[in-house]
């Protein structure tokens, strides 16, 4: 998350990759993420800051449970710590330290996970997954031909 850039080409990150990053996990589900301070060397507003934040906090969620390091069913915390201390202000905007969650309003509508934006994909079948914040709820689905560039047709 903090080394790599976005594969969607329409997001961003603004973690740097820091010098030091460990983590841990308490038998009661709280993960703690320690990370160096040259981690959050980007100029963030108030909102973005607290985005940023969360995108961490998810991050660390989505690895742990899909691990199976944690048992996902259960409320699951994150502290963040800079350089093994807590009260840390992130990108001049959070403060750092005590446990935090995922924030639900964070969270897209829908959100296509398979497959990646970019894919090109052989003709024939195609296996679409993807998750609503809706519990139950159906998804509808589009697919559409991009449209192609730089081809003549004959004359």
């Amino acid at each position: 998350m903090m080394s790599e850039k976005p594969l969607d080409p329409d997001f961003f990150t603004p973690w740097q990759d820091p010098e030091k990053l460990a983590s841990s996990i308490s038998g009661k589900n709280v993960i703690t993420v320690d990370v160096s301070e040259d981690a959050f060397n980007s100029n963030l507003d108030a909102d973005m800051a607290g985005r940023a934040i969360q995108q961490l906090v998810f991050t660390a969620t989505a690895a742990a449970a899909s691990s199976g390091l944690i048992d996902s069913g259960q409320q699951i915390q994150v502290r963040i710590l800079v350089d093994s201390h807590t009260d840390y202000v992130a990108f001049d905007h959070v403060l750092l330290g005590d446990p935090m969650s995922r924030a639900a309003g964070m969270v897209a509508p829908v959100w296509i996970i398979d497959p990646q934006e970019g894919t090109d994909l052989a003709g024939g079948s195609v296996k679409i997954t993807g998750r609503s914040t809706v519990p139950g709820g159906k998804l509808r689905w589009q697919i559409l031909r991009p449209k192609r560039t730089g081809t003549r047709r004959p004359t």
